[in-house]
């Protein structure tokens, strides 16, 4: 066994040795490894041959309807997982550059067997590994050109503006890209850097500078200046100045409202614009200022994106576009994201952090972006060595626990469908006793001597091998039964830290540790605030002390309240910190995975983008016009069912006001089955027709044949019990006596589709008693009937229960049996149209994720579905508190809005009765909400609404991307105002002239 291990690990001495239990893991890490890696068949870049796409010679992107795929320039599938900070000099240190000549066979460092030996060493540490990319950090020639590379795919440098972090630059890395000038300098930079590799297929994407300074919150520990804080300082003939001004202009009324919030005397605008250094810093605790900061930023960044993607395309349209790689450790992702999301084709950031801080933030991210596939360019975990007694960020207690932690994200971050890439963090360890290193080191995955340690190496290891099987949901996570005895509530009290921590001094046992904060950020037009809460457990700490000139104030009720605290450092950064959080209360809200997803799936689906351009009589561009973009009316279907005291009701008119702001699409409950013919119910429902034709109300006919005796008129029931006919007599009688329902109410009712049938699975009177398939007769004749009439333009729908909302035990296979049911028609020739689901909740807490498996499995129908019946009820399994109910409508609005096969939902109960017999409505006989009312409400006014105010540009022209349906959109410039309406479906584009 000592053999066998000793060949793993790659020798003895002080950094091999390892624990038995350790040792055993490695054991089957190896084995695992070796099997998993048998089953995948790669091509020469480290594609995936088992799911091919398109060969295009290059790398690409792809989305295959589950996920977010990197595809090989074979056209193979692929998964990044790469190593960064392969820095030669790294491997020139006093203390190991003897080693490595030697190692390498070379006389001195840089000779051209040193630079062999390197690149040999580079490859031989991937292959190891399972590594597939060099990251950003690998940007020497020596692997990327010939004639030593490049011998695997790799991310390489565009970099138009010199102005990453390490470089600490001024003003001068903010030029003013507004300006001509700046689109020459990048045309150059393209030329030079970009135009000679165009051609490379190895060639991963193009990315620019690393983690810059964008943000007032990161310039404040960085010491490196802004764009709004340097162009804002020039004078009137920069343009970027004057892009400034502009915004201002649109941020506030008018220059006094301006001097208000910087305690200005500008008399005009005018003077602000040749106003030169007038505010070199920013005051973070101006909110103001700050939030004008952020949206000035938003254009700046827009501009440098667009002139740099433009220069880099003039000389390479094939390779993939990654931008800055940012800085998720601080605010500048979730401020930027959907900005910059409109230029790249992946995401790319660096951060640092356990990975359900990370999971939280991708989320975030993912619903800015609209799912953007994404790449970790940059992030480990780090242990604490004799060497390395403060190894920089995201520091675990010992080498277990940091393979655990690694094991942990690749495995989590990879399953999710937008995650395309993970670049390890530094190869090679940087020693306290390197210059340079003495306050905070880095720790690699080998010891500056080439040592591997033994328990990260085979997580990555084990990693790799699994990559494909992980993306593709194939294999359950690993890491919790490997390191079962790993204890997460271990934490180090020495940890700093080298990005501007919130630092707390504690009393008792929490002395000495630094407290980081995970920042929850609410962005809106205002600019971010964050908001930090600790509950009452707090109540030891004392002498409360934040660094870096933010303010710390404790409340009476002992809740720590942090003003404007912008911090480039999360929670996870320090290591047990889950636990740690638990402990002291600290709250933390992050949208739930199957939100995310929904949301993108919502983003992408339901929603399209308004060109707009506003121009005068003659035609030409009007800038500055304010333009106002409203949803009048959803193309989904948003219905309530109403009850027949509709007409009858005191409170008709409240009703009607509800309806018309809140619903689309209608429906009776009673009036159009059969067994009310000529009752009461269906009187109410002609009384209340004309209203629903006027107000363009799509109506659901609920229903043609609902085939059990409780829900037939009367003359069929006694046939049904008539004892003296044979069962055929009695199965001929009633198919002839139901088919009466389908020739009268077709052409009576002016609806958009029927329930031709209702509830298969448990209503089968009559077809338990003729020979062939009555369902099926039913709809051949529906669709003869409708023929007959011209109305073929309704549709004929099947409607079932408890099939999207099972959870009792009996019901568990009904979606099966749905299936089985519809596929047995379509194959004897039923016109079916549409699928209805009820969708009513009892019993249980159903998640949305299964109901949205549920839906996939009716996509290969290729058929609209309808939520026909949804509401929520007690039953003796359940009762249900107001709190879970609010949860699930939200959550079910969300989940069905967020297919694309789900036309509409309605919801059952519209309002409760006079005796208050029915509160599962949405509200009370008055009108008035009840709480999931209030939530159907609050979701379609605050989630599922578009209202929103645009300016235009220059060249006159704005984009406003809203929920798709009919619009008002009004534009204004000074005094004059032109109203027009418009319809968003695809993308529209709408020409606005003031006459």
């Amino acid at each position: 066994m000592f053999t066998l291990l000793v060949s793993i690990f790659g020798g003895t001495g002080p950094r091999r040795s390892a624990t038995l239990a350790t040792s055993l893991l490695a054991v089957g890490f190896l084995l695992c490894a070796t099997l998993l890696n048998a089953s995948h068949t790669l091509d020469q870049y480290g594609g995936w041959k088992a799911k091919p796409f398109e060969a295009t010679g290059f790398f690409q992107t792809h989305h295959d309807g589950e996920r977010w795929w990197l595809v090989t320039p074979e056209g193979n599938a692929f998964l990044s997982l790469g190593l960064n900070h392969y820095h030669p000099n790294w491997w020139t240190r006093e203390e190991n550059k003897e080693h490595w000549n030697s190692v390498f066979g070379a006389q001195s460092e840089w000779d051209e067997d040193w630079k062999e030996g390197f690149k040999n060493e580079a490859q031989t540490d991937c292959e190891r590994l399972g590594i597939n990319t060099l990251g950003y950090h690998c940007e020497t020639p020596i692997l990327q050109d010939a004639p030593y590379g490049p011998f695997m795919p790799y991310i390489r440098q565009y970099r138009p503006i010199e102005f990453s972090l390490h470089l600490r630059v001024g003003a001068e890395g903010y030029p003013d890209f507004f300006s001509p000038e700046f689109a020459d300098h990048c045309d150059s930079v393209a030329q030079q850097q970009v135009a000679p590799h165009a051609n490379d297929p190895w060639i991963l994407g193009w990315a620019m500078a690393d983690v810059p300074t964008m943000l007032d919150s990161e310039s404040a520990w960085s010491g490196v200046p802004t764009w709004p804080r340097v162009l804002r300082n020039l004078g009137n003939a920069a343009p970027g100045k004057l892009a400034y001004v502009d915004t201002m202009k649109e941020r506030y009324t008018g220059i006094d409202t301006f001097n208000t919030t910087y305690s200005t005397t500008f008399a005009n605008w005018e003077e602000l614009e040749t106003a030169v250094n007038w505010r070199p810093n920013t005051d973070t605790n101006n909110r103001a200022e700050v939030a004008d900061n952020n949206a000035f930023l938003r254009k700046c960044v827009d501009e440098y994106y667009r002139q740099a993607k433009e220069a880099l395309r003039r000389y390479d349209t094939k390779h993939l576009f990654l931008g800055d790689k940012l800085n998720g450790n601080g605010d500048a992702v979730d401020v930027l994201a959907d900005v910059i999301a409109k230029h790249v084709d992946v995401l790319l950031v660096q951060y640092y952090a356990l990975w359900d801080v990370q999971e939280a933030a991708y989320d975030r991210w993912a619903a800015l972006t609209g799912g953007l596939p994404l790449i970790n360019g940059d992030s480990t975990y780090r242990a604490i060595t004799p060497e390395m007694p403060n190894p920089g960020i995201t520091i675990v207690p010992d080498q277990e626990a940091r393979a655990f932690r690694m094991l942990e994200f690749g495995e989590g971050a990879f399953a999710r469908p937008d995650f395309v890439g993970w670049h390890i963090c530094t190869i090679l360890d940087q020693w306290q006793s390197t210059p340079g290193y003495e306050s905070v080191q880095k720790g690699g995955l080998k010891t500056p001597t080439g040592d591997f340690y033994p328990e990260p190496e085979n997580a990555i290891t084990f990693l790799s091998s699994r990559l494909y099987d992980i993306g593709t949901g194939q294999v359950d996570s690993a890491a919790l039964k490997l390191f079962s005895g790993y204890k997460e509530d271990t934490i180090p009290t020495n940890f700093t830290s080298c990005c501007n921590p919130i630092q707390l001094a504690a009393s008792n046992e929490h002395s000495g540790i630094d407290l980081l904060l995970e920042r929850r950020s609410d962005y809106d037009l205002q600019g971010l605030d964050y908001h930090y809460q600790l509950s009452s457990d707090l109540e030891q700490w004392q002498n409360l002390e934040v660094v870096n000139e933010h303010v710390v104030s404790v409340s009476q009720s002992n809740n720590i309240q942090m003003d404007m605290v912008r911090t480039a450092i999360s929670s996870s950064q320090l290591a047990g910190a889950s636990s740690l959080f638990a402990r002291l209360g600290v709250t933390q809200e992050a949208p739930e995975a199957w939100r995310v997803r929904a949301n993108q799936r919502i983003d992408q689906i339901r929603k399209s983008n308004f060109n707009i351009t506003v121009t005068d009589k003659d035609g030409a561009p009007i800038k500055g016009a304010k333009v106002h973009v409203k949803l009048d009316r959803h193309k989904f279907l948003w219905g309530a069912v109403i009850n027949e005291l509709w007409p009858v009701s005191p409170h008709l008119d409240t009703y009607k006001e509800i309806f018309l702001r809140y619903f689309n699409a209608s429906g009776f409950r009673l009036a159009l089955k059969p067994k009310w013919v000529g009752l009461t119910n269906e009187n109410r429902a002609e009384q209340m027709w004309p209203w629903f034709m006027e107000n363009d109300i799509y109506m659901r006919g609920h229903l043609l044949v609902w085939d059990d005796p409780k829900w037939w008129p009367q003359d069929m029931v006694d046939v049904y019990n008539d004892d003296s006919l044979t069962d055929k007599a009695k199965g001929d009688k009633l198919l002839e006596m139901a088919e009466r329902h389908i020739h009268y109410a077709i052409p009576k009712w002016d609806v958009e589709c029927w329930d031709v049938m209702n509830e298969p699975q448990t209503n089968f009177a009559i077809h338990n008693l003729v020979e062939g398939h009555s369902f099926t007769h039913w709809f051949k004749l529906a669709d003869e009937v409708r023929k007959q009439h011209g109305l073929e333009d309704v549709k004929l729908y099947i409607n079932e229960f408890q099939v999207l909302s099972a959870i009792l035990p009996y019901a568990l296979n009904r979606p099966a049996i749905y299936r089985e049911i519809i596929d047995q028609m379509l194959a004897e020739g039923a016109p079916i149209e549409g699928i209805g689901f009820q969708a009513r909740i009892h019993s249980g807490i159903l998640s949305p994720e299964t109901v949205y498996q549920r839906l996939r499995a009716f996509e290969r129908y290729n058929l609209p579905l309808h939520i026909t019946e949804f509401e929520i009820r007690n039953k003796p399994a359940k009762t249900y508190t107001d709190e879970e109910k609010v949860k699930m409508v939200n959550e079910m609005m969300t989940i069905y809005f967020s297919h694309p096969s789900v036309e509409g939902m309605w919801h059952w109960t519209f309002c409760d009765l006079p005796n208050g017999n029915e509160p599962f409505a949405l509200f009370k006989y008055d009108g008035t909400p009840f709480p999931c009312g209030e939530e159907w409400m609050r979701t379609m006014d605050e989630e599922f609404n578009t209202d929103l105010i645009a300016i235009t540009q220059a060249d006159g022209t704005t984009l406003a991307r809203g929920f798709k349906g009919d619009y008002t959109i009004t534009a204004s410039y000074g005094s004059d105002t032109r109203v027009v309406s418009a319809t968003l479906d695809d993308d529209e584009n709408v020409v606005i002239k003031f006459e």
